[in-house]
């Protein structure tokens, strides 16, 4: 027993530590780029170093800082603020430099993350480097590749569609809980595509889902309910 116990940290308090670790990396550097990208690579090499168990002798505190320790969130949230300063200093000339940039820099990630497979294996669970690596190479292409159709080429109808998402995101998050509780009480087999030994079947259900759940949402955000933070 005690004032506190700690536990897994869910999905929201793992996003919720990467935010807070961003927000203060970013009052102690304000806009310096530099100086984030020197706090990036710590955060990699927190992650390496915890996955290598070279960290144990911080295990006294590892129960509420270990998400912060672990390097992997943290890691991951700091790319997408690293592009974040680049964007708000980004002249019109440079576009094309930096989209360029981005697609380089974007793959060189990519790229490292399999490297680092040979010693960290890919894993989400275990929060490995290799796992952050890919899964930040993945995001500056993708949004690269977003920032060039809608940005550039002003080409932004097609997104309407992801407009309730955007603008729920907690909504669209927890709101799916509701059904998935509601459809296991009722036993109606909505979810057969999981458990189809044809990865298009799964990938197909999961994406025929992902757009119900967004209009779920858009639907809760209709007659006045929404989840803020």
């Amino acid at each position: 027993m005690g004032w506190l116990q700690t536990g897994w940290w869910g999905i929201l308090g793992l996003i919720g530590w990467g935010y807070f670790v961003a927000a203060v990396v970013y009052l102690i550097c304000t806009d310096s780029l530099m100086k984030t990208v020197v706090f990036w690579v710590l955060f990699v090499v927190l992650n390496m170093l915890s996955q290598l168990n070279m960290l144990d002798f911080l295990n006294p505190i590892k129960p509420v800082f270990g998400v912060i320790l672990g390097g992997n969130v943290p890691s991951i949230v700091m790319t997408g603020l690293i592009f974040s300063l680049i964007l708000r200093n980004l002249e019109k000339q440079d576009i094309k430099k930096f989209i360029i940039a981005g697609v380089v820099s974007g793959v060189l990630v990519l790229g490292s993350g399999f490297i680092l497979r040979n010693w960290f294996i890919i894993s989400k669970i275990q929060g490995t480097p290799s796992w952050a690596m890919i899964c930040n190479g993945i995001s500056i292409l993708v949004f690269m590749l977003l920032y060039f159709i809608i940005d550039v080429l002003g080409r932004n109808k097609w997104a309407a569609v992801f407009k309730p998402a955007g603008q729920n995101s907690l909504t669209t998050y927890l709101a799916p809980d509701i059904l998935y509780h509601l459809i296991w009480m009722i036993s109606i087999p909505v979810f057969f595509y999981k458990h189809s030994e044809l990865q298009w079947v799964v990938v197909l259900g999961s994406v025929v889902w992902a757009f119900a759940m967004i209009g779920f949402a858009a639907l809760l955000s209709k007659i006045g309910i929404r989840l803020k933070l």
